[in-house]
């Protein structure tokens, strides 16, 4: 490979899906990206086996991308952005950049312990498309609830893209937070939900394009 060929390449694009989703719920996005993008979508629910927890989460996606080449580029929605975040402030060597569809700072107990509830009430094969079922929805939901990343933020040095749906009413405040506490993120509302992968895939994939177009041009 000459050293032209190597400096116009781009890193591997982690896709990382929300909670609720599987990595089938990227193939809208992927559809618009580049064809020779090497991507990676890891189903996280494999990483769940033996225990339905958010620490099993992490593990298996350290375990995953320890044999992807690095840095690269993590892109993650919800469950996935807060992942990719995680995985970002403990391995920054390992991450170019972050793209963070509807991201959170820190966790809201509330909302969760609502979403709990609700788990609580709906039938069990609603859950079968998720490959969990409602107990370990609720075991990892429960598991994310004291995560609060607002005092680390500090020690993310990468370039940050915060996406948020302009119906995601929820989220935009955390979105907003996130901002404020990263000085080099950029903050973009889309037209859209809360699940832009499959709201927007068009639009979330031009965004995607561009930073990495940008990021590779500027070395």
């Amino acid at each position: 490979m000459t050293d032209t060929q190597q400096t116009t390449k781009q890193p591997p694009l982690v896709l990382l899906h929300g909670l609720g989703q599987d990595a089938a719920s990227w193939k809208p996005v992927i559809r618009h990206l580049p064809p020779d993008t090497e991507l990676v979508a890891p189903e996280l629910k494999e990483y769940l086996e033996n225990s339905a927890h958010y620490e099993q989460l992490v593990f298996g996606l350290e375990q995953a991308l320890s044999r992807v080449e690095q840095p690269a580029d993590l892109a993650g929605l919800s469950l996935g952005a807060v992942l990719a975040l995680n995985h970002a402030l403990q391995h920054p060597d390992a991450v170019r950049s972050l793209i963070l569809v509807a991201p959170q700072v820190k966790m809201p107990r509330a909302l969760l312990k609502i979403q709990n509830a609700a788990f609580s009430l709906m039938p069990e094969k609603m859950f079968a498309e998720t490959g969990l079922n409602r107990m370990q929805m609720k075991t990892l939901s429960t598991s994310m609830m004291d995560l609060d990343f607002s005092k680390q933020l500090k020690n993310l040095t990468c370039p940050v893209l915060i996406l948020v749906g302009s119906k995601d009413r929820v989220n935009q405040k955390a979105a907003r937070q996130l901002l404020s506490l990263v000085p080099q993120a950029r903050l973009l509302i889309l037209d859209g939900g809360h699940e832009l992968n499959r709201d927007n895939p068009d639009q979330l994939a031009g965004m995607i394009r561009f930073f990495r177009r940008e990021l590779l041009a500027h070395g």
